[in-house]
């Protein structure tokens, strides 16, 4: 390593008086403002003139050769070491086109020898490659900086036009030093090529058409920067060096740019318009106008290895306009921005101004607008837990319009530790909420109350935190929490406020359905089908319509028309205290396959009252149905005309068998009590209820057809999915048998949402 240093520090002397030594020779020879002397219809080559008489030399094992008429300059295989002026290449001509054939190499000192001065306009074609070594900077793959013995930039300064046509070629860079881009007062124009490491600017236009820019990822001995010291040499390391472009105005037309950075010559009006291609790991940065369409981005590493977690796309602009584009792990910065059929994933868009979506998606965003919002038909969704979307404002107004914010809720199950009346320690099993999707936030910062309108939308969202005027037509909010006050609230249409009670939380929140998404219930019949978990609270809350001194206002008469309850499979838990208490007229409820626990905690209160309960049947999944709990009262303890009590399960524990606590029915013996249990559960339950010995039958259940076994083998599978999918949609009829089995939602209807309902059941997603 010190040698190597001892070498730099040479290395960096004797450029310093070559540079002195040059720009007095070019002084002396009265050199133009670039020290070069070249004169006009001139061209040197390797430090050598290339004219009509002497259009061909040796560079190397290579040549170099000049056709004066077409103005054309052929490196075949060029080996240069030599320049004119510090430059290899000198051109006086109007019009240049230099074809690279086979591998030309410049080698030269770094930072002593260019590769091309030219007064007029340029061309570059060829299926050749051009190499010039050095050391070079570059970023690190922990984000830290290194040097390293690699290609160096082959520096251009050019006074006309440069045109990319047809060729692969690596470090172009239209500067005098790497510290910056120096542009060219030209336009350039580079199609169906590919360059890579480059750093080129141009003053006026620059266009890319069917071509690739890229940056590199280099991996070799790297010299570790600290406090701009060398210290420690690392074998080989990864680093990546982006290319970089800069005009006042850039237009991108299906093209890469990959591991780029495009930026604006200082031009508060300029604009860059790419379409069509990808923007991997680029950074586009301008003081005027973006526009993306047909454009995707992304950093796919990011995900799959955390020390990359820095890497993202980044698009600073005044405006932002984004219009066909899928964008992932970008951050998006601007004072206004359109989205229009434009997703972004795992990605951040913040805005100064006004932000309009329309047919837009936003996955795992955080959206701040300082702005007012407006979005038509959009969506916000979540793949997985974690992709938390959360939209602030603070503009004047928010509109949503037929839009659709889904996310991903779900009740869990958690354990934590309490204590008994003894101060035993013991483990208790609770239920929490995960949710990932949208919230929305609506901030006054004047004097006058932004105003939010929700249109024709069905909004799933954790959080609504608005200091507003709120404006609800046809819409639901389902699985919110909220601060807003009532009396700013305006409700039209037939919508639905779904566990987001104003001023309260989502366990205690408001429920109303009257769309059906979690329930259904048939007046005349006095049938409630709860389809799911959300169903099963929202019924209970959908019924407590009022609120006063800290607790519900139970609706007597809905409760009252309600005589049988079936609740769908995708309802697993029963600790809701008041699951049916007061349904005085209720007779029958089916628990169905899918709970697993029923009043655990305070179990006298599920049946509460319900002295009209006839036929109770308990699904097969049922473990925790305890007899008694901390209120010391038993589960069944109201349940005087009960005639059917069916057990599925053989799940039940030895401990809910104790007959202490299993004692169901205390001091009340029903002597037209009939109980339905497993034939290998008999025993256990005719020790656990002695009195009811003789009432206690045995029943093969599993003779009971399966759920959605439509072809009857035994199994439910894809061929079962889509035989139910083929039914729903018109293709085939359902018989009897298949009818009686198919109704995935117990909802009395056998429609799409049962086909992709057991089609997501069977596929394990």
């Amino acid at each position: 390593m010190k040698t190597r240093l001892i070498k730099w520090i040479a290395l960096l002397g004797t450029v310093a008086l070559l540079v002195s030594s040059l720009s007095m020779v070019a002084s002396a020879a009265g050199s133009n403002d670039d020290g070069v002397t070249v004169a006009d219809g001139k061209l040197f080559v390797n430090g050598e003139a290339l004219t009509a008489s002497k259009r061909t030399i040796a560079c190397g094992g290579g040549s170099a050769a000049f056709d004066p008429d077409t103005h054309t300059l052929t490196l075949n295989n060029a080996e240069m070491s030599k320049g004119k002026d510090r430059y290899v290449i000198a051109s006086g001509l109007p019009e240049l086109t230099i074809v690279f054939v086979g591998k030309t190499v410049c080698n030269c000192s770094y930072n002593a020898e260019y590769f091309l001065y030219a007064k007029g306009n340029v061309t570059f074609t060829g299926s050749g490659s051009l190499d010039m070594m050095s050391e070079e900077y570059m970023e690190l793959e922990d984000g830290n900086y290194g040097y390293a013995d690699v290609k160096s930039p082959a520096f251009l300064k050019i006074k006309g036009d440069l045109v990319i046509d047809h060729a692969n070629l690596d470090y172009l860079h239209t500067a005098l030093d790497t510290s910056a881009i120096v542009p060219m007062d030209g336009n350039i124009t580079v199609t169906d090529s590919t360059l890579t490491h480059s750093e080129i600017g141009a003053k006026g236009t620059f266009t890319i058409e069917r071509s690739t820019i890229r940056g590199e990822q280099y991996q070799g001995d790297i010299y570790y920067v600290d406090d701009r010291n060398r210290t420690q040499l690392m074998e080989d390391a990864i680093a990546y060096r982006r290319s970089v472009l800069q005009a006042a105005r850039l237009t991108a037309h299906d093209s890469n740019l990959l591991q780029t950075t495009v930026k604006n010559v200082s031009n508060t009006s300029a604009t860059v318009t790419l379409n069509g291609g990808h923007l991997d790991y680029s950074t586009v940065r301008i003081d005027g106008a973006l526009t993306l369409q047909n454009v995707t981005a992304t950093c796919a590493d990011r995900a799959e290895d955390a020390r990359y977690a820095f890497r993202k796309c980044q698009f600073f602009a005044n405006t932002l306009r984004a219009i066909d584009c899928a964008l992932v792990y970008s951050e998006c910065v601007d004072v206004s921005a359109e989205l229009i059929r434009t997703t972004l994933t795992d990605s951040s868009l913040q805005s100064e101004g006004d932000v309009v979506m329309e047919q837009s998606t936003l996955v795992g965003v955080p959206l701040t607008v300082d702005g007012s919002l407006s979005c038509t038909g959009c969506t916000v969704d979540a793949e997985q837990e974690g992709q938390n979307s959360v939209i602030t404002c603070q503009g004047e107004r928010v509109d949503l319009i037929d839009c659709d914010f889904k996310g991903i809720a779900e009740t869990r199950q958690g354990s934590r530790q309490v204590y008994l009346g003894n101060g035993i320690p013991a483990t208790q099993t609770y239920d929490y909420y995960t949710f990932s999707g949208a919230s929305l936030c609506v901030y006054r910062t004047g004097e006058s109350e932004p105003v939010v309108n929700l249109t024709n939308s069905r909004l799933l969202m954790d959080q609504i935190r608005l200091d507003c005027v709120l404006n609800v037509n046809e819409t639901r909010l389902q699985l919110c929490t909220s601060n807003v006050d009532q009396d700013k609230v305006t409700i039209s249409g037939n919508i639905a406020i779904v566990t987001g009670a104003w001023n309260a939380d989502r366990e205690s929140g408001l429920f109303i359905d009257y769309l059906g998404d979690y329930f259904t219930f048939d007046e005349q019949k006095g049938e409630l089908h709860l389809n799911n978990a959300y169903g099963v609270r929202g019924w209970e809350q959908r019924v407590d319509i009022g609120y006063s001194g800290g607790e519900f206002i139970r609706d007597a008469e809905t409760v009252g028309k309600v005589k049988k309850v079936v609740i769908g499979k995708d309802v697993t838990y029963g600790e809701y205290r008041d699951w049916f208490s007061g349904y005085t007229n209720l007779k029958e409820i089916d628990f169905g396959n899918g709970v697993e626990q029923i009043g655990v905690g305070v179990p006298n209160y599920v049946f509460r009252n319900c002295s009209s309960l006839e036929t109770i049947t308990v699904g097969s999944n049922v473990t925790e149905m305890p007899g008694y709990g901390s209120s010391g009262m038993p589960l069944f303890r109201d349940c005087v005309s009960l005639k059917t009590l069916t057990i599925k399960t053989e799940k039940l524990s030895d401990y809910r068998f104790s007959s202490l606590q299993f004692d169901w029915f205390g001091n009340l013996y029903l002597p037209e009590l009939t109980i339905y249990v497993p034939v290998s559960q008999v025993e256990r339950f005719q020790a656990a209820l002695p009195a009811y010995k003789d009432q206690i039958v045995g029943v093969d259940f599993s003779s009971e057809a399966l759920l959605c076994d439509l072809d009857g083998n035994g199994t439910v599978n894809m061929a079962d999915a889509f035989m139910l999918f083929r039914a729903v949609s018109g293709q085939t009829v359902l018989t009897d048998a298949q009818e009686a089995v198919a109704d995935m939602d117990d909802n009395g209807t056998i429609n799409m949402a049962d086909a992709f309902a057991l089609y997501r059941m069977v596929a394990g997603g």
